[in-house]
């Protein structure tokens, strides 16, 4: 066990022990203490508990898959900014999966596209005129529409 995680260990223990004391103690018939102190200390704590909460990277997920420990999904890291999240080489291998996966989706096998005789596809007269005619407002299908809108 690393010495950081014995640390982390011993923190939890330690919150765990004044958990355990303050149960023990709130018999408010036999016992007095300056609640509202005690009420102003959890509160900072429970604070400082929310502002800093993070995930722990599983043990079986393999280090070629970024983890992000944020359990907020805006405060997460995402192939446009580093959030903090994760460390910097888990945020380039994010970037370049990302990038990977934008390529694949991009390529184009052009072996397995068909040649043009091979498409049967007929274009809509009236959509044949406007893209002839470079999409403007001359074309047979927009002078109908301005025809009916007015």
């Amino acid at each position: 066990m690393g010495k950081a995680l014995e640390t982390e260990d011993n923190r939890v223990d330690r919150i765990k022990e004044a958990l355990a004391t303050i149960n023990l103690y709130l018999d408010e018939e036999k016992y007095s203490f300056d609640y509202a102190r005690v009420e102003q200390i959890l509160s900072e704590a429970e604070k400082a508990i929310e502002q800093t909460v993070r995930g722990v990277r599983p043990a079986d997920l393999p280090e070629s898959i970024p983890f992000s420990d944020s359990l907020d999904e805006d405060g997460r890291s995402d192939p446009y900014s580093y959030a903090g999240d994760m460390s910097p080489e888990e945020y380039d291998t994010l970037v370049k999966n990302y990038e990977d996966d934008r390529q694949r989706e991009n390529a184009v096998d052009t072996e397995k596209l068909p040649n043009d005789k091979q498409l049967p596809v007929k274009l809509d007269e009236r959509l044949a005129s406007a893209v002839h005619k470079g999409g403007t407002r001359e074309g047979s299908f927009h002078k109908s529409r301005a025809d009916k809108s007015l």
